[in-house]
């Protein structure tokens, strides 16, 4: 009788060590499959969350611009002017002294971009932003009648750039 109840055991055993494998055996493509579209959803998702800010950065950048005088001062990361670090426009909205000046400013260390009135840049309205340059359309900086835009935005595998030229109306 031992040797019966031994041998149901170990059948038993068997049959569930054969239905495991089985198991392994189909779950691990579907696990890989799902595993592979999972990694390719993240991917479409960065990538869609980077033109959002993309977007937007220069949307506002031309909203906000189109309607100043022009720039009062610039600076910059780098000394080649290439990678803008503060731009300081007039603003002269009309008679609001407190925002006469428009700050928009780059905070390289956060990837973002700030916009303010006055002397400083508050607000935050755009990230994953890693580059922001600027060249006057015609003349200098500070006697040009417009600018053209080139932002680059980037998150993980995802980069995109954009650009865009801006005249300023009153000029």
């Amino acid at each position: 009788m031992k040797s019966k109840a031994l041998d149901q055991k170990g059948y038993s055993a068997m049959e569930l060590l054969v239905t495991l494998a089985i198991a392994c055996l189909v779950l691990f493509p579907l696990y890989t499959y799902f595993l592979y579209h999972y990694h390719f959803f993240v991917q479409a998702e960065e990538q869609l969350e980077v033109q959002y800010h993309l977007q937007i950065a220069m949307e506002e950048l031309v909203d906000n611009l189109i309607f100043t005088k022009g720039i009062q001062h610039v600076d910059f990361y780098d000394a080649a002017r290439g990678h803008v670090k503060k731009i300081i426009f007039d603003n002269s909205p009309q008679g609001n002294l407190a925002k006469k000046k428009l700050v928009i400013e780059h905070k390289k260390s956060l990837k973002s971009l700030w916009y303010g009135y006055g002397s400083e840049a508050n607000v935050i309205y755009a990230n994953d932003i890693e580059l922001l340059q600027i060249e006057p359309i015609e003349e200098t900086y500070q006697n040009c009648r417009g600018i053209r835009i080139f932002l680059v935005s980037s998150r993980g595998s995802a980069k995109f750039e954009a650009e865009n030229e801006v005249y300023f109306r009153n000029y």
